[in-house]
């Protein structure tokens, strides 16, 4: 028997803004209808329960524009005892359990890890609000993984990593398999997925409706739960916002918690690369770097400062001879620093191990090869982080001496699953934020609630046209699901070319996408062993650059810290997609290349290697930020601009 209960959303800040409009409907089992705390929903008395009214056998409430039918007849949500009613376009509009959202927004992938121009996603995939937000969790690694476990399961247990990447190609190019006799059905499924982007927490609908299926969460002892109750209650939140997306993301910000503001520091220009990089390495960037006049604010300490190469918190002394040294020359310096972290395992030969083991009086149990999901986990001990005592210990023992030799923020290169198999890389950033140098992290991200502590890390992509293009049109969909801080790789991690020599761009790729970092949250130059330092790309690729950066510094940064302050008081992205700013504008829904940077700032990425771009100016005056020219809008426009040039425009009318 299950007892059904409607409350609307009750605080101040709801009570300032017009009555009613966010609504949560919680089917519970047994006879106490009562609300636990979730990860995503952490203070569920923030509602209040609505009155209800008899029409037949349906029971009838109304909080602002959403009328509300539910029939009390002991089951879970169906179709045939819930009905959600509102107006929107001058159209009655209505949700049934079951029903797809058609219209939504779209939002963000999980990360571009081999994101490659075979997976370039176009529209978005339906939304079904009944199988949970976290349910359509997808990226192209997901791909990958399904087809090592078929070929694992229909040619060879123990086919190496190289042929299932070699069948991975084979599929991204659209060509017979090498290994299988076909692609199996629910492996092009799921690629075709991908070419759509997920579903996000907006829709042209007026209204979101979302499941909060998330991870239990204990509010007295402010931790995580692994395992949810059974019967969990069933909990739909109902957002109606109409055209007004920012007073939508507001309200999804109040139930879902704030969207967080990063240090200064992490809005200006950082250098990471993926090779074997020391001290010595870190003060010839800074060299390079000031040599160039060009700014530079941090640095990523990438995985080869562990002694044992992916894990552990024993330094590498042939490359790091005096930790503490290093940490004083970069605060000397003005740098911060960024350390990579392969989060959970713990290497058998690494110093503090036995002092974790007394500290938690966990027994030892060092993990084989044949029981990782990595290979490269293989000889640790894993520790288990939904567990209290174990998570702090292992913040204390094992980071802390890190951050005080440097470190001021953890990239946490990795993911996190409960023992049922439940994705909880959300948990893992957080607890990092909390716990770590804080206050937030460096991390792929996806789900309800994981925006509140993370720099959304987007993975290791391809160095290709398609990818940059990719990359604009996915920026700023992190916006319609509280993503406010994106980190891209600028420049791509991996080569674009398989047969190619080197890890290097074309000059005009590497620009391009250094024009689209400057104007995008954190900066980050990245790669694979690759070439991405301005210097490296001729004097003209060099001087264009220079003159990009230095722009992030003077105008994009100081107008980013404002921004920060706007998007943790209520919701709002500082890149946001057109329609955020302009709703009734049918064209602000058809340029999904372009974005606005707060209000005022309009970016138009150039993406195609002819340097074609396609864009379209709102109504108002629009100056250009980079030539002499006033444009009036609404109108269209397609150009061919050079490559010094990018189409960034800034309001003149107001």
């Amino acid at each position: 028997m299950a007892r059904v209960r409607i409350d609307t959303e009750w605080t101040k800040a709801a009570a300032q803004r017009a009555r009613g409009g966010t609504v949560r409907l919680a089917c519970c089992p047994g006879r106490k209808a009562s609300i636990p705390a979730t990860f995503a929903v952490k203070k569920p008395d923030r509602f209040r329960q609505l009155r209800m009214r008899r029409d037949g056998d349906w029971q009838v409430c109304q909080s602002g524009p959403l009328e509300i039918r539910v029939r009390q007849d002991g089951r879970r949500w169906h179709r045939g005892n819930l009905l959600v009613q509102w107006q929107h376009e001058e159209k009655r509009r209505s949700w049934r359990p079951g029903d797809l959202d058609r219209e939504n927004l779209g939002g963000s992938f999980q990360s571009f890890d081999l994101l490659n121009e075979g997976l370039i996603a176009g529209g978005v995939q339906p939304y079904d609000p009944m199988k949970g937000f976290d349910a359509h969790v997808c990226s192209p690694t997901t791909l990958l993984d399904q087809l090592r476990d078929v070929l694992r399961a229909k040619v060879d247990p123990e086919i190496d990593e190289y042929e299932w990447f070699r069948e991975f190609v084979q599929l991204m190019r659209d060509e017979e398999p090498i290994h299988l006799r076909q692609w199996p059905k629910e492996v092009l499924a799921t690629r075709d997925r991908l070419r759509r982007f997920p579903p996000g927490l907006l829709s042209r609908s007026g209204v979101t409706i979302f499941l909060d299926d998330s991870l239990p969460w204990n509010s007295r002892e402010e931790w995580i739960g692994e395992h949810p109750p059974d019967p969990a209650p069933q909990v739909l939140y109902v957002v109606y916002y109409g055209h007004d997306y920012r007073s939508g993301l507001t309200r999804l910000a109040e139930i879902l918690g704030p969207v967080p503001r990063p240090e200064d520091w992490m809005l200006g220009v950082w250098y990471s690369c993926y090779r074997r990089m020391g001290e010595k390495h870190y003060r010839k960037v800074r060299e390079d770097f000031d040599r160039h006049s060009l700014p530079l604010d941090a640095v990523v300490v990438d995985t080869d400062w562990h002694r044992f190469f992916w894990h552990g918190f024993d330094w590498e002394k042939r490359l790091f001879p005096n930790p503490a040294r290093f940490g004083r020359w970069l605060r000397k310096s003005g740098l911060h620093a960024s350390f990579n972290v392969h989060p959970q395992y713990i290497p058998e030969k690494d110093s503090r191990l036995p002092a974790f083991l007394l500290r938690t009086g966990v027994p030892p149990r060092i993990l084989r090869r044949n029981e990782v999901p990595h290979p490269f986990h293989a000889d640790c001990q894993s520790v288990d982080l939904f567990d209290k005592t174990q998570a702090k210990a292992y913040f204390d023992i094992f980071h802390k001496p890190i951050e005080r030799d440097g470190c001021d923020l953890w990239w946490v290169d990795g993911t996190l699953r409960t023992s049922a198999g439940r994705d909880a890389t959300a948990w893992l950033n957080e607890l990092y934020a909390r716990e770590g140098a804080g206050p937030l992290v460096l991390s792929r991200t996806f789900g309800l609630g994981a925006h509140r502590s993370t720099l959304h890390f987007t993975g290791d992509a391809l160095s290709q046209w398609r990818v940059l293009e990719q990359e604009a049109a996915a920026l700023p969909l992190a916006a319609n699901v509280l993503l406010a801080w994106v980190s891209n790789d600028i420049g791509g991690f991996f080569k674009g070319l398989i047969d190619r020599k080197d890890n290097k761009p074309d000059t005009a790729l590497m620009v391009r996408w250094v024009q689209f970092g400057v104007f995008s949250p954190i900066f980050r130059l990245h790669s694979d062993h690759g070439v991405r330092e301005p210097w490296r790309f001729g004097k003209k690729g060099l001087a264009i650059m220079r003159r990009f950066l230095q722009l992030r510094r003077d105008f994009v940064a100081p107008r980013l810290r404002d921004l920060a302050g706007e998007a943790h008081q209520t919701g709002a992205s500082p890149f946001r997609p057109m329609y955020h700013e302009f709703p009734a504008e049918e064209q602000a829904y058809r340029h999904p290349g372009q974005y606005m940077m707060g209000d005022r700032v309009l970016v138009a990425p150039v993406t195609r290697e002819d340097g074609r771009v396609r864009y379209w100016i709102p109504p108002g005056t629009w100056r250009h930020l980079f030539l002499d020219r006033e444009i009036g809008g609404p109108c269209a426009l397609a150009e061919e601009v050079p490559l010094e040039v990018m189409p960034v425009y800034e309001r003149a009318d107001r």
